[in-house]
């Protein structure tokens, strides 16, 4: 009996590998000898007779070509990070981005295990790893979450598939977050009667941007986390909680995508965030999406777009095979909406630098902190090169791939926004006044604004009853300001009194008689929790980097931060700073400017700052800048100089 058993099972199985499409069977050759898991799945619905489920295994199975998930002791061990965040929540301690205690946990980790880093762990192939009992678990779970919700009954199969099939949104460690969420959020879900898709995503996105926020010190963590560790931790860079947000909407029944741009078109790094499928076929997106030309100035950049992707599970089309194309333009797991977000062109080049070898393709780059990198690849035909969907109000250089190295093709060149090209080509000489090696940005402005209305007082009295105000802050500044101080009066105990609740202020000096640089013991108000790691005694370290900073409380008093001098003693002067992100020029540091020539930066000297601006004369004009910090500090920015102006790209 068993060996009939066995028969029927073996034929079924040959039957069910037979029918399976194409990208089925190639799924289980490329199993290796997880073959039988993934034909188990096949078999499974088969035999109950399910034509949407089986539909759906061989979706699953269909798409798994390239997929993987990180693994091992590097990647296990980084766990307790996010228990030891799951503690400090516990005891409602407030966990800020730059937590000391998370920085503290996070050296210890690293002494013990090194950095984590994808050459340390190990990488799993989905079709390779994964078994039939958890891909089994995995489908029934969104089929039972798709037919248990009105929402999720209005999704067509096609978009069930896309949205809430998929057992994983990155490269996250395999595990069965659906059913884990599903059930979490019943109670959430119960009182929800007769409502849109937006608005119940709504309710969601609120709650999850109330329970989770960014920590900084996670940019050096680079692996996906599973559902688990960010419920467990609550905190991520901006890919973890957008992927985290994602499952949850997903396993309420709600058609939510990632939408991800690789490399800002005017400045370092990328960004995530979700976008929600309404009934209509329109798409919501939260407000930390980006807003397209409408998004920032020429003279105020906010952040241009040169290409915005979404996320699939679905396999796309393949790129070509060929060399000039480098790997980060291979990723199959994603499509083009550029369109979607801002004004998009196809733009033609002509190449005016010959290739080290013959080159079908070139690739069209955006600059990156210190480096050119490929955003994507056109075709070359006749000494020219058509890329298509660009995003405008971009600077771009046409480079070649040739052996992991980008060879410049093209003059650089700004993609207006009436769709025609700007070359930058040096010509002339001129005079150069620079500010900054970096653009402000909302949030350095922010802070800046903060300082508005704030009040230097002195007093006789350490409770200021009989505080004079010596001088209001009026305007935002946006570097190391000064002010001079005429009140003929002797105080013993001097501050920075908020003129809102928080205050936000880098560094504090205070003058007096003959220029003298007055110090004292640092005091304050109100005393800064040790969890949040910014008290205001880092107001007088003298690190502009450093800052005193109060969460906005509402019930509390202003805040300020000042000095007991001992004895009384008269104010001439006073020097303050706001939280920034000190790419302003610091007096004393070395810079070094450079321009692009061709194909290369050349260097137009070094200077070591006696003032809070550089002056750089008859230096070639019209031309695209890149300004080095040789001392200290990362981050830099290109930019042209029009009308005496730094224009940042």
């Amino acid at each position: 009996m068993s060996k009939n058993y066995l028969l029927i099972f073996i034929v079924l199985l040959l039957i069910a590998c037979h029918s399976a499409p194409e990208e089925v069977r190639e799924a289980l050759e490329s199993a290796k000898d997880n073959r039988p898991e993934l034909e188990k799945v096949i078999t499974h619905y088969q035999q109950q007779d399910d034509t949407e489920k089986l539909e759906a295994a061989y979706y699953l199975i269909g798409n798994m070509d390239g997929r993987y998930y990180w693994d091992g002791e590097i990647v296990t061990a980084f766990d307790s990070l996010f228990r030891y965040m799951d503690s400090l929540h516990r005891a409602k301690r407030f966990v800020p981005p730059e937590s000391p205690f998370v920085k503290k946990k996070w050296a210890a980790l690293t002494d013990l295990y090194g950095m984590p880093a994808y050459r340390y762990a190990e990488k799993y192939s989905d079709s390779e790893s994964l078994t039939s009992e958890y891909l089994i678990s995995q489908i029934d779970q969104a089929f039972k979450i798709r037919d248990s919700l009105p929402w999720g009954k209005q999704l067509t199969f096609e978009e069930f598939c896309h949205y809430l099939l998929p057992y994983r949104i990155g490269t996250e460690r395999p595990e069965s977050w659906n059913r884990h969420v599903f059930d979490e959020y019943r109670e959430f879900r119960k009182d929800i009667t007769g409502e849109s898709r937006r608005q119940v995503a709504e309710r969601l996105f609120t709650h999850l941007q109330k329970r989770t926020r960014v920590n900084q010190t996670l940019h050096r963590y680079p692996f996906d986390m599973p559902e688990s560790l960010m419920r467990t931790g609550r905190r991520g860079i901006c890919r973890h909680l957008v992927y985290y947000k994602a499952m949850v909407m997903r396993a309420n029944g709600l058609p939510v995508d990632v939408d991800f741009v690789p490399l800002w078109g005017n400045r370092s790094g990328g960004h995530y965030w979700n976008v929600l499928l309404q009934e209509d076929g329109n798409r919501f997106r939260w407000p930390d999406a980006p807003k397209g030309l409408s998004y920032g100035n020429y003279d105020k950049p906010r952040h241009t777009l040169s290409k915005v992707y979404r996320e699939t599970f679905a396999l796309q089309p393949a790129a070509p095979d060929s060399e000039d194309i480098p790997p980060s333009l291979r990723d199959r797991n994603r499509i083009d909406v550029t369109h979607e977000y801002t004004r998009v062109f196809d733009v033609e080049i002509p190449l005016k630098f010959p290739a080290i070898a013959e080159k079908e393709y070139a690739v069209i780059c955006t600059f990156n902190t210190q480096r050119w990198e490929a955003q994507a690849y056109g075709e070359i035909k006749r000494g020219h090169v058509t890329f298509k969907q660009m995003g405008a109000r971009v600077l771009y250089l046409v480079m070649y791939y040739h052996e992991g190295e980008l060879v410049p093709a093209s003059d650089p060149f700004v993609l207006k926004e009436d769709g025609t090209i700007a070359y930058i080509v040096p010509e002339g000489l001129q005079d150069m006044t620079l500010l900054r090696k970096f653009p402000r940005f909302p949030t350095t402005e922010k802070y800046e604004k903060r300082l508005i209305g704030a009040r230097f007082q002195g007093a006789n009295r350490a409770d200021f009853r009989d505080a004079v105000n010596l001088y209001t802050i009026k305007t935002p500044p946006d570097s190391i300001a000064q002010a001079l101080i005429s009140h003929p009066g002797r105080f013993r105990y001097v501050r920075l009194l908020a003129g809102e609740k928080t205050l936000n202020v880098a560094e504090l000096e205070f003058y007096g008689e003959n220029g003298i640089h007055l110090t004292g013991r640092a005091m304050g108000f109100p005393k800064v929790n040790k969890y949040i790691g910014t008290p205001y005694q880092l107001a007088f370290d003298g690190d502009p980097g450093t800052y005193f900073h109060v969460p906005p409380n509402k019930k509390s008093a202003p805040a300020w931060a000042g000095l007991d001098l001992g004895e009384p003693r008269q104010l001439t002067k006073v020097r303050f700073a706001p939280r920034s992100d000190t790419n302003f020029i610091l007096v004393g540091d070395t810079y070094e400017l450079c321009y692009w020539d061709k194909d290369h930066w050349v260097s137009l000297g070094k200077q070591v700052a006696d003032k809070q601006k550089l002056l750089y004369r008859q230096v070639p004009a019209d031309g695209l800048y890149l300004l080095h910090n040789l001392t200290k500090g990362r981050e830099e920015r290109i930019f042209t100089y029009e009308h005496g102006k730094q224009i940042w790209w």
